[in-house]
């Protein structure tokens, strides 16, 4: 591991969330975590083919709100990587919009379902998503394989407590 990354792991607060997760917390009680929220996104590209960009946000807070800090694409794994480390702070909230998890070899996930059934009429299901595509298409599930990357600069994957960020 590098410096940076190295110094930032004991502190470190961070979680991920993906495309299909669930947020919220399950009726507990929560307590607001104390310091300022920051926010990174990622809109990961399925595949690295013909060097298909992924785009990357930061949010920090300012003296106005949350401020953006960086927008920009990247098309490694790497890139992605190096993005986040520039932008992890001790409280901070990773977005993915992909497949984190796939744990159904064919046909769609349950969310997938969810989301189908209540907006497809409307053309706004989801993708499809399942390791026979993934590894078919582009080798691996590239979610999965980021978010345990991430696990290295000290993020640990879970929901979004949708009640302790004041949501």
């Amino acid at each position: 591991r590098d410096r940076a990354s190295a110094a930032l792991q004991p502190r470190v607060e961070a979680g991920i969330v993906g495309a299909g997760q669930a947020t919220g917390t399950g009726g507990r009680k929560t307590r607001r975590r104390r310091g300022a929220q920051h926010h990174i996104g990622i809109d990961l590209a399925w595949s690295l083919a013909r060097g298909n960009p992924s785009g990357v946000a930061a949010l920090a807070p300012g003296p106005r709100g949350l401020e953006v800090r960086e927008l920009g694409l990247a098309v490694t794994d790497e890139e992605i990587l190096g993005f986040v480390a520039r932008h992890l702070a001790e409280h901070s909230t990773i977005m993915v919009d992909a497949p984190i998890r796939v744990p159904n070899a064919t046909g769609r996930r349950g969310c997938e379902n969810l989301v189908h059934a209540r907006f497809g009429a409307r053309e706004g299901g989801a993708h499809a998503s399942n390791r026979a595509l993934f590894e078919r298409r582009y080798g691996a599930v590239r979610g999965e394989r980021l978010v345990g990357r991430l696990a290295a600069l000290g993020v640990r994957e879970g929901p979004i407590d949708a009640a302790a960020s004041g949501r």
